[in-house]
């Protein structure tokens, strides 16, 4: 009987008593932890177990900025105030020299890896030139319309990212005409010698020729390009070979002459006679031959090209 009273009050004990005791204890430690939550630690103060302050981080939005890439990093094609600020657009304005003529040349930057350029070539001179003894008059009418693009695989290196690889075509109206006034200067004809005088009333003898190329002209090369200091000035340089096939040469005789024949066995026999004349038309077909097989090399015709231009930006 006393042993069962004893567990009876043990029992109401540990109803009363345990409650209080762990509501106590639960308080206790929710106070500490929104106590050590809402004193942060002092600036510069080193926690408990010695290890060092962690660095703050910059929130989404500075992290965003500072992550942000420019296109025109680094690219030493375009202006240095481009670089630092950001995509933009701009056109380069050009002037230049080279193997095709005086030129003209517009550029636009898509990016730091690419670029597009439009040009137009021209030049007019005129030059003499002797072939098999018969002197001619050479002019040269150059005249090119280019569309190219530009590709920097090395934008962003020093040095090595100026180097761009070049890919285009070009709209080529360039000819090289020939003139031989032969009652003046006297002709060559394969075995023919035209002299004057010629038919009274008629045109004076002469022969004429023209070299044409492929009116469409693929081009490859690679080149340099760099922005002075200031970044408005730039500079170029490009190297490469224009595809405008095997030129075509058209050589005729026209007017009157007196004409030679050097296999002739009289020496005495100098007829007067138009030179459309089947058989000086025979000897002229070596003749144009023999010139179409020393310009056929022109077929790859080398590009040399200097220009200097201006950025516009806006």
């Amino acid at each position: 009987m006393n042993r069962l009273a004893g567990l009876v009050v043990f029992a109401i004990s540990s109803l009363v008593v345990s409650p209080a005791w762990s509501q106590a204890n639960g308080e206790h430690s929710s106070t500490d932890a929104a106590a050590t939550a809402e004193a942060p630690p002092r600036p510069g103060a080193e926690p408990a177990d010695g290890t060092p302050p962690a660095t703050a981080v910059p929130d989404s939005g500075d992290r965003g900025q500072a992550a942000e890439i420019n296109p025109y990093a680094t690219s030493l094609i375009v202006p240095a105030d481009a670089q630092n600020s950001g995509p933009r657009n701009l056109l380069g304005i050009a002037a230049g020299v080279g193997t095709l003529g005086l030129g003209l040349q517009a550029t636009y930057v898509l990016n730091r890896h690419f670029t597009g350029r439009a040009q137009i070539n021209g030049f007019h001179y005129s030059h003499g030139v002797v072939y098999e003894d018969t002197p001619y008059q050479a002019d040269f009418k150059f005249l090119s319309f280019g569309l190219l693009g530009d590709w920097y695989p090395l934008a962003g290196i020093p040095v090595a990212g100026k180097l761009r690889f070049t890919a285009g075509a070009y709209a080529n109206f360039t000819r090289i005409g020939l003139n031989a006034p032969c009652l003046e200067t006297g002709c060559h004809i394969s075995v023919l010698y035209i002299t004057a005088p010629g038919i009274p009333g008629t045109p004076p003898g002469e022969l004429n020729g023209e070299l044409k190329f492929n009116k469409f002209s693929p081009y490859a090369g690679f080149g340099v390009g760099q922005t002075l200091p200031g970044g408005r000035l730039h500079i170029s340089f490009d190297l490469g070979v224009l595809f405008q096939g095997k030129p075509k040469f058209h050589l005729t005789a026209t007017g009157t002459g007196t004409v030679h024949d050097s296999t002739n066995p009289d020496p005495n026999y100098h007829p007067t006679v138009d030179l459309s004349n089947i058989y000086v038309q025979e000897n002229l077909y070596d003749d144009r031959q023999g010139i179409q097989d020393r310009v056929n090399h022109f077929q790859f015709y080398p590009v040399i090209a200097l220009s200097v231009g201006y950025w516009f930006k806006w």
